[in-house]
């Protein structure tokens, strides 16, 4: 199945959960509080292959909201 979504939501964070190499979630944040979950699933019989510093089994936080810093290019 495929689907095609935009969407674009103000959040803190943004974090993946891969404990199941095959069925992923990312979870957006505001604060505390979940906004949003997208799950990504791969093909029957097959798994994801994650990039550097990702794991299976792992729980990454992928964006953190910081302060901007100030401008210094003027």
């Amino acid at each position: 199945m495929y689907t095609s979504i935009t969407n674009t939501i103000e959040c803190t964070r943004v974090v993946m959960y891969t404990d199941d190499p095959s069925f992923v979630a990312i979870k957006f944040y505001n604060n505390r509080d979940c906004i949003m979950t997208a799950y990504a699933s791969s093909s029957d019989g097959k798994t994801f292959e994650f990039f550097t510093g990702i794991e299976a089994k792992d729980v990454t936080i992928l964006l953190e909201e910081t302060d901007a810093k100030t401008d210094s290019t003027k």
